[in-house]
């Protein structure tokens, strides 16, 4: 009697769950508000980090600026103190041992633009700091790769090893 207990109970959350995901892509989820929260920016001297703090710092937020670049870092928090009234601080952090964190590429290169194409800061900041004040558990792009998770979770790893392997020899680059 309690596993048909368990069994109903799970696949009932698993309903909510999924008609609760379709009515957020209807009705967006409300967002968290981050005025007067302290907001810690790694990477705030450019790019993606540097599109973020001066975001966050429109909506009020105070931030600590992290970065590797003394300089760019100084510089944006700079420029985000003159736009209006916002708390700002910036320091100068190295992380030390490259492999400890993943770095993104001041100049990347992609091999294959169609399979995954490289994606314009521009583009990625507003789903980022969208997936963060939803407080999403994830972000997944580009969109292909929704694809490649569905097909990790009903493929089986016989199978993937069999696909990685032909790709591996279709395409050499992956090498």
């Amino acid at each position: 009697m309690s596993t048909i207990l368990d069994t109903s109970i799970f696949g009932g959350k698993c309903l909510y769950y999924i008609l609760e995901s379709l009515v957020y892509r209807i009705i967006p989820k409300k967002k968290k508000n981050v005025a007067r929260k302290i907001v810690l920016i790694t990477g705030a001297g450019s790019g993606l980090g540097g599109l973020s703090a001066i975001t966050f710092a429109s909506l009020g937020a105070i931030l600590v600026l992290w970065d590797i670049n003394e300089e760019g870092n100084m510089e944006r928090c700079q420029m985000i103190k003159e736009k209006g009234d916002v708390k700002a601080f910036a320091y100068t952090c190295n992380c030390g041992n490259r492999q400890d964190v993943d770095r993104f590429a001041d100049q990347p290169s992609d091999r294959d633009p169609l399979l995954l194409p490289i994606l314009e800061q521009e583009y990625v900041a507003p789903k980022v700091l969208n997936a963060i004040l939803e407080e999403q558990v994830y972000l997944i792009m580009p969109t292909l790769l929704h694809v490649v998770l569905l097909l990790k979770a009903i493929v089986s790893p016989d199978m993937m090893i069999t696909l990685a392997e032909t790709l591996e020899w279709t395409l050499p680059w992956l090498r």
